[in-house]
């Protein structure tokens, strides 16, 4: 079958894959092109038509979990398989934590278990807000650009027109005075005469594609301080954006 089909294969180097129907099948699948073509068809056919090929050996595969093992995926495990560890294996000296994750899902009363079940929905890999805000403003490179006294920008042409209001910074909005002169009027914490400052936070998420031969994805947290111009914080060179927390996809275990 090999030497017809054009591969060489040793024996027992199909994993994930539990036989080499099931490789074969998966091979011509990922990398014969997203578009399949009529020589593509060909080559199926000549894979599902070699005397060799057992139908058997993969109407049963668990397609989902063998995708899975390939994009490193967290797939669906037993109450006892040991969960892969963060890639990062100095995750916990650089501010990283792992705290794992369970909810509770309702089930309705005419379920064989009605009520509330509880499942595990991975773990949530994050850093602690504090952790971040007090590296981001202790920077040197960065303080200087951070703007902790809000204030009204306006703009006006010339004398003869009203000034106008000027929208665009977090730190010139209403939001942002209006917390910053309640936290002035507040009684201080006893015995400290630090100067009492409002830090914005601003969060951003979006799925990243983490292989590309199947839909593994990943959700980035970001945070960004709104303390700072949009003008620095657009630009990459500048680094405003601090990864916080990474998001994993729900797992199709929950059923």
């Amino acid at each position: 079958m090999s030497s017809d089909l054009g591969y060489t294969l040793p024996a027992k180097s199909y994993a994930p894959y539990p036989n080499q129907s099931s490789f074969l099948l998966g091979e011509w699948y990922w990398n014969d092109g997203e578009k399949k073509s009529q020589s593509s068809f060909q080559k199926l056919l000549k894979i599902v038509g070699h005397p060799d090929f057992r139908p058997e050996d993969v109407s049963a595969n668990n397609w989902r979990i063998i995708d899975a093992q390939l994009s490193g995926e967290r797939s669906c495990k037993g109450p006892t398989h040991k969960e892969d560890e963060w890639e990062d294996d100095d995750s916990r000296l650089a501010g990283w934590i792992k705290t794992p994750i369970r909810i509770n899902v309702p089930f309705h009363k005419r379920t064989l278990q009605p009520g509330p079940q509880e499942f595990d929905a991975g773990f949530l890999h994050h850093r602690t807000l504090m952790s971040v805000i007090r590296e981001r403003i202790t920077q040197p490179s960065i303080h200087p650009h951070l703007h902790f006294e809000p204030y009204e920008l306006f703009w006006q042409p010339n004398g003869a027109t009203e000034p106008v209001r000027v929208h665009g910074e977090l730190y010139t909005s209403e939001a942002f005075i209006d917390a910053h002169n309640k936290l002035q009027d507040s009684p201080p914490e006893p015995g400290c005469d630090l100067p009492r400052v409002v830090v914005g936070l601003m969060f951003a998420s979006d799925g990243t594609q983490l292989t590309s031969f199947s839909t593994a994805k990943l959700w980035p947290v970001y945070l960004t301080i709104g303390n700072e111009s949009k003008n620095r914080r657009s630009k990459p060179s500048c680094h405003a954006f601090e990864h916080v927390a990474y998001l994993e996809t729900a797992s199709n275990s929950i059923c």
